[in-house]
């Protein structure tokens, strides 16, 4: 690919996700979680060589990748945002040479077409989360794999294994298609010596993660048990609240589902279509690794009730499937180049109407949140937050309560926009060291558990207040 070619690419895939970055917010706990256990490790930096030493049930490399950011550009609250914009956007280079190497490159250029109106990567790529950092890993590793797979070059492979440790070092999912990965390489590559070295290198953080804990926890699967034991325990809520029948055919079903919504229905039946001919054709390892790893966690959930599935977990086979959409438009192009152009001017409206139904007052609004481009947190909370980030000043401490219905005490304490040690959330251990100076602004959730008497020789009057959330002033 010559520069300018990589050039459009890039600008291609950025400009949605630029557009949407100024507005988007943090949501959902875990990518502001993220983002102050990468504060915390700059303060203090270390080799985290277990859960427990810093990056809690998350993958370990994410967090010193945030907080490399935030030493560079001296901001905590963006940091992990900006880390998401730079991998996600330079998600597009791989799954270009992708799409070129397997399919054509007229599929290339409509698959990144395809990738760059995804409002669910267009999400990642501007939220500090980890799939868009942890998604470029793989996709470089994939490509890497699909090169070696051609031209047998075994440093390119290796090169493919290093890659996709580390992006199992961002994310556990990506441990799921270590083997698969390895396995595919013995089928097409013909050479068992290979796919071991293969394995061994992308194997390498998993063991070496596993071992580790075995010497901190005395548990060697400790982190596995521990994601494990929690998604039972969330698939049993999440069963009582759909129904058991209902909820089971939702989890087997939502690899599709999640495409249908996020590629629009035209988008993923065409790129389903390309799938299903994929079979035919060398390609179809590519296609194995859509379908697999779906199919294996979907039946995991539905039949085991061990596993909740989010539009997040679904990433990495959908940005596979993005050539298989794009592979599909170039095949519709040549026969009927207005359908494909009408299917991508489909993608465009796609996104604000994702985000109508995402900000719409009604039943489905959070389903549509989670995959819509924009993300944003609930009205109440945007209030408070505004309030708290125009009134305290930077030297300010505000005390946050316990959101009992949820994690909203997390959002609005990062939304605040005050410095990590300036605020004391409740929820936290650190509660009484961070107020001990003594909290100008305090926050409370209806049903919470801070009160007044928490700080018995301080007077509170009322300044704002927004549903179950108010903000208290110090008099």
């Amino acid at each position: 690919m010559g520069w300018r070619a990589a050039l459009l690419v890039l600008g291609l895939t950025a400009l949605p996700r630029l557009v949407v970055f100024p507005f988007a917010e943090n949501t959902a706990g875990d990518a502001v979680v993220r983002a102050w256990l990468a504060h915390a490790w700059l303060e203090h930096p270390h080799l985290i060589g277990a859960s427990s030493q810093g990056c809690l049930q998350f993958g370990p490399l994410h967090v010193p990748l945030i907080a490399l950011v935030e030493w560079l550009i001296g901001r905590e609250h963006l940091a992990g945002r900006l880390l998401s914009l730079l991998f996600g956007v330079a998600s597009a280079l791989p799954l270009f040479a992708l799409g070129r190497r397997l399919f054509s490159e007229r599929a290339a250029w409509w698959s990144v077409a395809a990738f760059a109106l995804w409002p669910l990567h267009v999400q990642a790529s501007t939220t500090a989360a980890s799939e868009a950092v942890s998604g470029f890993l793989v996709l470089v590793a994939i490509a890497c794999v699909a090169r070696a797979l051609e031209t047998k070059e075994r440093p390119l492979l290796l090169l493919g294994g290093l890659m996709l440790t580390l992006g199992a070092a961002v994310r556990y999912d990506v441990w799921l298609w270590i083997g698969l990965v390895a396995l595919i390489v013995w089928w097409r590559g013909g050479s068992f010596g290979r796919a071991v070295a293969f394995g061994a290198v992308a194997a390498s953080f998993p063991l070496a993660w596993l071992v580790a804990h075995q010497v901190d926890a005395g548990d060697w699967l400790a982190p596995v048990r521990l994601i494990d034991d929690y998604h039972r325990t969330w698939f049993r809520s999440e069963a009582a609240l759909w129904g058991e029948g209902t909820y089971r055919a939702i989890v087997l079903g939502f690899w599709p589902l999640t495409a249908l919504v996020t590629f629009t229905p035209v988008g993923a039946a065409i790129g389903a279509a390309a799938l299903a001919r994929s079979w035919r054709t060398d390609g179809r390892w590519l296609a194995l690794l859509v379908v697999v790893p779906a199919l294996l966690l979907s039946l995991r959930g539905a039949l085991l009730s061990s596993f909740v599935p989010l539009s997040r977990f679904t990433m990495k086979e959908l940005s596979l499937f993005t050539l298989f959409v794009g592979a599909g438009l170039a095949s519709l192009e040549a026969r009927w180049r207005q359908a494909a152009v009408a299917s991508v001017s489909l993608a465009v409206a796609w996104l604000p109407l994702l985000e109508l139904a995402a900000q719409a007052r009604w039943r489905w609004a959070s389903s549509f949140r989670a995959v819509s481009a924009l993300s944003l947190n609930n009205e109440d909370l945007r209030v408070i937050a505004k309030a708290l980030r125009e009134r305290a000043a930077p030297a300010d401490i505000v005390a946050v309560d316990v959101d009992p219905r949820g994690f909203d005490d997390l959002q609005l304490a990062f939304e605040s926009g005050l410095p990590f040690r300036q605020v004391a959330r409740r929820r936290a251990p650190s509660f009484d060291a961070f107020a001990a100076p003594g909290p100008r602004w305090m926050v409370r959730f209806e049903g919470g558990v801070l009160t007044g008497s928490a700080f018995p020789l301080v007077r509170w009057r009322e300044v704002a207040s927004s549903g179950p959330i108010t903000l208290l002033e110090r008099e």
